[in-house]
């Protein structure tokens, strides 16, 4: 169930002879006859050659040599709609969207607040359960970073922002895995900004962590992300301070059936926008959110000014009743197509 993942990173270089994949060498990153990374290959990020194997290298390697006390995990908050940085199990039952404590130590698989800070601390990345059988529970887990299967990593350039330069701009990448998180990383080094693990998702922590044989693979955010910038003065760097802004829109695909929406214009604080589901007014036909969210306008759709305000276009989503019963089964949501605001994510 615990399936490990990674980003890994080839440079791009062109020649007079053509253009080839080359590592943090120079060298050829790719076997002619496979078409898979050479086993002699340093990716970007790593230490040695770590070649296509998953578990070597690249930003899973960053992270698992990180120190857990260092990382910000954030998640969205019922009451607030905001996001709050996951410490310990010391939620308030408002905050989590419940009536009683113990329905938040159920969302973790537990049974109490010590067990539940303890999930916690595995989900930051101590081997809190001594999963390699050291004797050990406070050092860090072999391998952190969750498989990223159908979330296509998406790169934002910031530009010169900050100590960056437009030579050397600062970009990030934006991934979902299956462990349950959608994580921010720092293009020049490989190391995690932050990642946020939308509430509905934490009961993946438990399953993940228990990595029990099973037919049925664990998801978590499964689906490809998009964005919106605006660039006020057009000078090629987002700059929240001069009113520059970026948008991530995201679904879960195989996790679930939501959208979610955060204001990423400071790359390193994070801000809840939106989610919506089935249960939000006049989104009972979603399905699971398989649709990668297109960013445009539609006439009449505007500002005050008369400006168009962006709008985001999605499929209603997957039926899963195709998962049993066949293609050919009539579907009871996923039917049609929304257009939503993409500030507030209302119903256009």
């Amino acid at each position: 169930v615990d399936w490990a993942g990674n980003i890994k990173k080839l440079k791009l270089k062109i020649e007079t002879t053509g253009t080839k994949l080359v590592d943090m060498n120079g060298e050829s990153a790719l076997d002619s006859a496979t078409g898979i990374i050479k086993e002699s290959a340093q990716t970007f990020w790593s230490l040695n050659a770590d070649g296509p194997e998953v578990t070597e290298g690249g930003i899973g390697e960053v992270l698992a040599k990180t120190n857990p006390a260092s990382r910000r995990i954030f998640f969205d908050t019922a009451d607030t709609r905001e996001l709050t940085k996951l410490e310990n199990c010391n939620i308030a039952e408002s905050s989590f969207g419940v009536e009683e404590k113990n329905e938040i130590y159920e969302a973790f698989g537990v049974a109490d607040v010590d067990a539940c800070d303890r999930q916690i601390k595995w989900a930051y990345g101590i081997d809190s359960y001594d999963q390699d059988g050291d004797g050990e529970d406070t050092d860090v887990r072999n391998w952190i970073l969750g498989d990223i299967l159908h979330s296509r990593p998406l790169v934002i350039n910031y530009g010169a922002r900050g100590s960056y330069s437009n030579s050397n701009p600062d970009i990030r990448i934006l991934a979902g895995t299956n462990a349950g998180f959608f994580h921010m990383f720092k293009n020049d080094t490989g190391k995690e900004s932050w990642a946020f693990l939308p509430r509905e998702l934490v009961p993946v922590l438990s399953e993940r962590r228990r990595n029990r044989v099973s037919a049925e693979k664990i998801y978590g955010v499964d689906g490809s992300a998009s964005i919106f910038t605006i660039d006020k003065s057009n000078d090629g760097t987002i700059n929240h301070t001069d009113g520059d802004k970026v948008w991530v829109f995201f679904g879960l695909r195989r996790g679930g059936s939501s959208y979610y929406a955060l204001d990423i214009s400071d790359p390193e604080n994070p801000k809840f926008m939106w989610s919506i589901n089935p249960s939000s007014e006049g989104f009972s036909e979603l399905g699971q959110t398989w649709s990668t969210p297109i960013v445009t306008s539609i006439p009449g759709h505007n500002q005050t000014d008369g400006k168009p305000r962006p709008v985001l276009i999605f499929g209603a989503g997957y039926d899963t009743n195709k998962d049993d019963l066949g293609i050919a089964t009539p579907d009871a949501s996923g039917r049609g197509i929304f257009i939503v605001d993409a500030e507030t994510g209302t119903l256009v």
